[in-house]
């Protein structure tokens, strides 16, 4: 029995850009999207809304019905857009088998379209002919294939005014990872999409009081988002719970893991009990794992309170600090060592070198951030970076990106902000 994917799928992407200009009149309407996201909420899914960026300034521009909301989700990090290809990154995003989503848009991604100059775009279909395009549209809901082969729109969810309905739409599968966030994340998704609700309404006014009130209101919805982020993902259940699994139970879980983790390779053969076994094992070693990196992180932290304790004795802020201590370092002479044998044979665990400078990574994050008066978070500013530029992915390469960071120092201004029970450390740029 093979493991179905459908079955399992908890995430829906929102093509933003198409859904938006569904409304009965001309141009886009931003409540609709809001609608979307708690339609599909309430069913139990983890919403990715995408956006282009385009789509974005031009609603702002034009002041279109739901603009304030749009740019609330997009300060916030609530929306991922991107300069160019957002359809391909609706698809891109959920495909990704660590997401494995439903696409909501009713664009074919059959016909070709044209640039601010007239110049032809070919289709995703032309453009991207490798990919699985059974697979791509399966999982659409908004398009089905008339008898003829080709996709048609307008199935499945519909708008009527500014609210949006997908009646067919199956309850999200039961949560098989354990997750002790659960109910937290269902009242801050509620949170925020109550105040994007209160944004919606404050906007639609010249009052000096509720022109407050909305900056109020998005200081509280850039919170609540970050704190969405801070969550961290599910886990596998203790071996209680598994062995009480049952054996399709077992191969969604361990489909699952395989989404999760590409090296686990779980093999999803054999009988209810050696399921259950195969999933404890690897449990147990992904436990190891954690607290590893747990005492990795108390270690760090408490370096990093080592740090601010001197920084704060020496008056002056934690990065200055810092580039003080790195000068100081860079001007005291080397001790002379010997290599070990591990250095001599040429095995090391140094990183290497990312294939852009210092100075590029900086200009890149900087010109993400729309506000240039206040600081944002660094998280929601980087994942939005290397969704636009992949080239930036420090993590592909192995390289911690608030490391990184802190290794750009002299070129990028940052702060470090505690959680309050100070167990987390958050760089705002």
């Amino acid at each position: 029995m093979s493991m179905n994917r459908e079955k399992i799928r908890r995430t829906v992407v929102l093509d933003g850009s198409n859904i938006v200009a569904q409304g009965v009149e001309d141009g886009n309407d931003g409540n609709i999207l809001v609608s979307a996201i708690e339609c599909y909420e309430k069913l139990g899914y983890r919403v990715i809304p995408v956006m282009k960026k385009g789509t974005v300034g031009w609603m702002r521009y034009k002041e279109e019905p739901g603009y304030t909301i749009i740019l609330q989700m997009f300060r916030s990090g609530q929306l991922r857009t991107f300069e160019q290809g957002d359809d391909e990154g609706v698809i891109q995003i959920a495909t990704d088998p660590k997401i494995n989503a439903w696409i909501i848009t009713y664009d074919t991604f059959w016909y070709d379209k044209k640039d601010k100059n007239g110049e032809t775009i070919p289709s995703e279909r032309k453009s991207h002919p490798e990919w699985d395009w059974d697979d791509i549209d399966s999982r659409t809901r908004g398009t089905k294939l008339a008898g003829n082969g080709r996709p048609r729109s307008g199935h499945h969810w519909s708008v009527v005014g500014s609210e949006f309905f997908d009646p067919t739409m199956p309850q999200a599968s039961k949560e098989l990872l354990s997750n002790e966030y659960a109910d937290f994340h269902r009242d801050l998704q509620i949170v925020l999409g109550k105040m994007n609700r209160i944004t919606g309404f404050l906007e639609r006014s010249d009052s000096e009081l509720k022109k407050r009130m909305l900056n109020n209101a998005s200081r509280i919805s850039t919170n609540v988002s970050n704190l969405l982020e801070m969550i961290p993902p599910p886990e596998i259940p203790d071996e209680a719970t598994v062995n009480t699994l049952l054996l399709d139970d077992c191969k969604d879980l361990i489909g699952l893991i395989n989404q999760i983790d590409e090296g686990a390779k779980l093999s999803l053969r054999g009988k209810r009990d050696e399921l259950r076994a195969r999933i404890n094992e690897y449990a147990e070693k992904a436990k190891e794992e954690r607290n590893k990196s747990d005492i990795e992180e108390r270690s760090r932290l408490k370096k990093l309170r080592e740090e601010e304790a001197a920084a704060e004795e020496a008056g002056v802020t934690l990065g200055k600090y810092r580039k003080s201590q790195k000068r100081k370092e860079a001007s005291e002479p080397e001790e002379p060592k010997e290599k070990t044998s591990k250095e001599e044979s040429g095995a090391n665990n140094e990183l290497t070198e990312p294939p852009f400078t210092k100075s590029q990574f900086a200009s890149a994050l900087l010109g993400i951030k729309d506000d240039s008066q206040n600081r944002q978070p660094y998280a929601s500013l980087y994942g939005k970076l290397i969704k636009e530029r992949p080239e930036f992915n420090l993590k592909k390469l192995g390289i911690r990106p608030n490391i990184y960071l802190e290794e750009c120092s002299e070129l990028i201004d940052f702060e470090i902000r505690m959680s309050e029970d100070g167990a987390h450390e958050h760089y705002w740029i």
